[in-house]
């Protein structure tokens, strides 16, 4: 899955809510994938890589939980894990709110 989000996700505190639009799934290239996309849809740049560690959906898709354990970038501060729990809104619109679960010192 896929979702559009205005902030970076890895910054935020315990409590916080966001909203989330889904978008249709991405080919594993793209997960990689820096500079220009092509065909006018603009520029991609990283500033941190994640790796999930917990991924759950209900039969009807209408929730999720998932834990991803962020990397800092230039590895400093550690790693640290964070659980986003979501329900859709409506349509392609989700409503997530983030629980930080973990800290690891080292890079």
């Amino acid at each position: 899955m896929t979702f559009r989000v205005v902030e970076r996700v890895d910054h935020w505190e315990s409590g916080q809510l966001f909203h989330g639009e889904q978008l249709g799934d991405h080919r594993a290239h793209y997960l990689q994938h820096q500079g220009d996309i092509g065909g006018g849809r603009g520029m991609v740049e990283r500033v941190v890589g994640g790796r999930c560690t917990r991924f759950e959906c209900s039969e009807a898709g209408g929730e999720l939980v998932f834990e991803v354990l962020w990397g800092f970038e230039g590895g400093v501060g550690g790693k640290d894990v964070r659980r986003y729990s979501g329900v859709r809104d409506s349509g392609v619109v989700w409503r997530f709110t983030c629980e930080v679960i973990g800290l690891a010192s080292g890079g």
